[in-house]
């Protein structure tokens, strides 16, 4: 045999081997035409690298439901959209169950995940020392019973996994009605919305343990029974990020007890309490606060509670209901556009524009610039032109022309009086 051909035969059987040198496509599909009319049986045949993309349809029933990838890193995609691709569990099971060492490279990406009901952890989602990334989905209606965890999704034991773009809404569990975390994870949620979802006791929104955490550019809303987060020994950070009309009974908006947490370029109000602690920001125990160019305003009671042993590192440049001491604070209505209609940027006439600092955050809540300059606001010297909250204060298309043009032609005066 000659050493060509050898080469060849060795060649093919490490592709065969290996599953193919080359990313490979698994199509998903309901009814015929498709190899693969199980989301599982999909999963199955692919290997890491691999793209499996699932048909438009409701898939339900086995194979559709605690979905495993097996330690494989693939990419988990709907062709068009969570609108589009729905895993209904029909209240009797979870969609997926990762454990085998999933990284961040193994994806879900683009589903509506409704109906989860578990007696144990995550209603929707278990994550055991794997990091998945989750992304482009909705999360509706999916619970966990008993002392459980994680309505919608629960990572646990060194899990660091990345939540992105997603949807959690009406999910409940007991700690953390959508989202929770414990163990040694290190959790990224970013560009998320946490809606109308309850804890049977602490974290409406998300619940954290023994946990770094990095929340970013989210909205936390409507969420009940524990707030809108809660965070108990960790790392933690919020950033970018909007806390509204959530309810609890101790800590309305943001709570943390033990470890550090840092709140930047953050609005939150109208956070309700049934009884006389934190309505905005909690801090229990040994907890410490850093925050810098926030907005805590017009929640129930306390803008911001310390409990027990907790402690403030420092408030700078944020504008705090009933004030607090610190560098660049302030204590003024921030003159929200329209509160009512939930519209939480700030007016360009607000105190708090051109009134915060350089905290090394360059996008805003919607993704727009910053700073953005307003001609003839300055609220803070010579600083660069930051605002307060989550949210920089931009003027409308046509407000933004009209304060060119009137800016032109004051530079065009300056200049003929110059002459």
């Amino acid at each position: 045999m000659s050493h060509k051909l050898t080469f060849l035969i060795s060649f093919s059987l490490l592709l065969v081997l290996s599953g193919g040198s080359s990313a490979g496509t698994i199509h998903v599909g309901l009814g015929g035409g498709y190899t693969h009319n199980t989301i599982q049986s999909g999963v199955d045949a692919a290997f890491t690298g691999d793209t499996v993309l699932v048909h438009n349809g409701t898939y339900t029933g086995i194979g559709n439901r605690n979905i495993d990838f097996q330690g494989k890193n693939i990419n988990l995609k709907s062709v068009n959209g969570r609108q589009n691709t729905t895993i209904d569990l029909q209240n009797s099971s979870r969609a997926f169950h990762f454990h085998s060492g999933e990284t961040r490279d193994a994806v879900v990406d683009g589903f509506n995940i409704v109906n989860g009901l578990v007696s144990n952890n995550g209603g929707a989602i278990y994550s055991f020392n794997s990091s998945p990334t989750i992304k482009n989905s909705r999360f509706y209606n999916n619970r966990t019973t008993g002392d459980t965890k994680g309505g919608a999704i629960y990572f646990t034991s060194g899990a660091n996994g990345a939540i992105m773009n997603s949807i959690f809404d009406s999910n409940e569990g007991r700690h953390g009605g959508a989202v929770a975390a414990r163990d040694g994870s290190d959790i990224l949620v970013s560009g998320s919305l946490f809606q109308y979802n309850h804890s049977r006791y602490d974290g409406g929104g998300m619940w954290t343990r023994y946990s770094t955490v990095d929340v970013e550019s989210s909205i936390f809303r409507y969420n009940t029974g524990g707030g809108g987060v809660r965070f108990d020994v960790g790392e933690c950070s919020v950033t970018n990020s909007l806390f509204y009309g959530n309810q609890s009974t101790y800590a309305g908006g943001i709570r943390l007890d033990n470890g550090h947490l840092t709140i930047m370029h953050t609005t939150v109000t109208g956070n309700i309490l049934a009884d006389s602690y934190g309505g905005g920001v909690f801090m229990g125990s040994t907890g410490e606060l850093t925050m810098i160019d926030s907005i805590v305003w017009g929640n129930d009671h306390s803008s911001v509670y310390l409990h027990q042993e907790s402690s403030v590192r420092s408030i700078t440049y944020s504008d705090i209901e009933g004030g607090w001491a610190g560098l660049g604070n302030i204590d003024a209505d921030p003159l929200f556009l329209d509160a009512l209609a939930e519209d939480f940027r700030i007016s360009l006439m607000s105190p708090a524009a051109d009134a915060g600092t350089d905290a090394g955050v360059y996008v805003d809540l919607n993704g727009m610039m910053r700073p953005f300059d307003i001609p003839g606001v300055d609220n803070n010297g010579p600083l660069a032109d930051f605002d307060m909250g989550a949210y920089e204060a931009i003027p409308e298309p046509s407000v933004m022309l009209l304060v060119v043009v009137g800016f032109s032609a004051f530079i065009a005066r300056r200049k003929r009086a110059g002459n």
